[in-house]
């Protein structure tokens, strides 16, 4: 089979389209307040938008990798395409949340499934060698490039504009794209096995796995982790004592427990499988997966609650908000590029290895300016967010082809098609388990600031308990309205204490964040350093 080693224009248009599913996300991380004010709801339904949008994509990226296998890669891509349009219109015309919950979590989340393992797979058709290696970094580097402009381009926008735009941009990408359409069906790759059946136990099994998992993670903030804060509903039918999180958790460990069994079993009775496990007899390919998934987290957990501290500790608004976060996307876009070329004289497990243990130094930096207590000003977070974003260059350049690169190439739909599902899982636990560990820490955090300065201010709060006081705290800071405003029972010449106080609470609440940043950075670099060597050669 030739490859297209000099038609550029197919990376062109590729690129496009891994901009447009990373744009929406970072941009609207920094809009999360005007979000709220211009559809009338609260930080926890847009957090749960975002999440389900991650989730969707994660619960059928598999699924739309099989797909591919069975009708062809390049009109799967070019469907997906298409059914972005549609989602990221309807999210721009979005009149209330459910609007948006369709357009964005749905339709984009569905579309964007058929898209990241096709296009992946289809760099690995048309480009060979280094010309690959090079492809690749450029495909990742261009979902910097979102990361990059994502935050500033969303903050000016929702600013000076609105936050539609921000979607009315993907729709004229998308024009781009499928105007291109016949530089995407000139990629001479297997045009589909229509023979092939689909694995409908697998995918099941997967589906429900994965649903159970981040579904479960997402309620964590509301329910609890184990033991339950408060009953949860079913058909009249009242959870009391144990959280439905744990529930959850539980329900989708034994729901991958058989399908793990199911794939063993179809692989040895020659029936159809969602993913090949000899994929996984690859021990590159197992440990990157491991990384991914921890660098994910590490990402997106970052972004989500720098940028809640941001507009709603410091008061930035949506454009000072993606000014402090574009050190990090820029570092991450330059240090994509960077990264390639230094292979060239260092093993390719020692560059990662280096970029997850500046993901640890960044994270680490962050912990230690905010246990101080004090408000962390966005110039102080310069030195964190260069230090991660140079981390997350180096390792997400350079991971998914060390990957696929040791796979044979006739699974490389399944195998994109993982290594997309175990990112998007990582997003998505990310911003439903780092968020939900994040607004319940609120409580503790603020109580804790709250004991702290009361011999400060032994006055304060005469009428009311500890608990009742913190209460009031979290309950202003959840509705965006914590900075300089008067809370019932708390007299209004003691803002400038209560200020004081949400602050160190806050702060609080992020620290042990940053702990599981931490722990999964050094991780990441251990893995990668000790066990991502390559096959010696015989």
């Amino acid at each position: 089979m030739s490859r297209q080693k000099g038609k550029w224009s197919v990376l062109i248009v590729l690129s496009m389209a891994a901009f447009i599913m990373v744009i929406d996300s970072t941009a609207m991380n920094v809009s999360i307040s005007n979000l709220v004010a211009d559809l009338n709801t609260d930080i926890g339904t847009i957090q749960t938008i975002m999440s389900i949008y991650t989730l969707t994509m994660a619960v059928f990226m598999l699924p739309g990798a099989k797909v591919a296998d069975i009708f062809g890669k390049k009109k799967v891509f070019l469907l997906g395409v298409a059914m972005y349009g549609v989602g990221t219109l309807t999210a721009a015309l979005a009149v209330n949340t459910a609007m948006l919950f369709v357009g964005w979590a749905i339709i984009e989340g569905l579309a964007s499934s058929l898209m990241m393992p096709t296009a992946l797979s289809l760099i690995t058709s048309a480009y060979e060698g280094k010309a690959r290696a090079v492809a690749m970094s450029i495909y990742v580097a261009m979902s910097s490039v979102a990361l990059a402009v994502g935050p500033l381009f969303g903050g000016l926008i929702t600013t000076y504009l609105s936050w539609r735009f921000v979607f009315a941009l993907e729709v004229l990408i998308v024009a781009f794209i499928l105007i291109r359409h016949k530089t995407i069906l000139g990629i001479e790759c297997p045009q589909g096995d229509r023979s092939q059946k689909f694995d409908i136990p697998g995918t099941i099994l997967s589906m429900l796995s994965l649903l159970s998992i981040i579904s479960g993670a997402l309620l964590s903030s509301t329910y609890g982790w184990f033991e339950a804060k408060e009953p949860f509903n079913i058909f009249g039918l009242k959870i009391k004592n144990v959280s439905i999180t744990f529930i959850l958790l539980c329900t989708g460990a034994v729901f991958l427990a058989l399908l793990i069994c199911w794939l063993v079993h179809a692989k040895k009775k020659n029936k159809p499988v969602l993913i090949d496990i000899t994929v996984f007899k690859s021990r590159l390919y197992d440990f990157v997966l491991v990384i991914n998934l921890f660098v994910q987290i590490c990402l997106m957990g970052t972004m989500f609650v720098v940028s809640i501290y941001l507009q709603n500790v410091l008061k930035y608004n949506a454009f000072a908000t993606g000014l402090t976060l574009m050190p990090l996307s820029l570092m991450l876009f330059v240090t994509a590029f960077i990264a390639v070329k230094v292979t060239q004289k260092i093993p390719a497990r020692f560059v990662v290895s280096f970029g997850a243990l500046c993901v640890f130094i960044g994270a680490l930096y962050m912990y230690y300016m905010l246990s101080d207590g004090d408000m962390v000003s966005g110039i102080q977070m310069i030195p964190a967010m260069i230090a991660l974003g140079i981390g997350i260059g180096c390792t997400l350049s350079l991971t998914s082809n060390i990957a696929l690169s040791d796979i044979d190439q006739c699974y490389s739909n399944q195998g994109s098609g993982m290594i997309t599902t175990v990112n998007n899982f990582g997003s998505s636990m990310s911003t439903s388990v780092i968020g939900s560990l994040f607004t319940s820490g609120i409580a503790g955090g603020i109580l804790s600031a709250f004991i702290s300065k009361q011999s400060k201010y032994p006055d304060w709060f005469s009428s009311l308990t500890r608990e009742q006081a913190a209460e009031k705290l979290q309950q202003g800071f959840e509705k965006v309205k914590v900075m300089n405003v008067t809370i019932d029972d708390i007299p209004a010449e003691k803002a400038e204490a209560l200020n004081e106080i949400v602050i160190a609470g806050v702060n609080n609440s992020m620290m042990p964040i940053f702990i599981i940043i931490m722990s999964l950075a050094i991780l990441a670099s251990l893995i990668a350093a000790f066990l991502l060597k390559p096959k010696k050669k015989s």
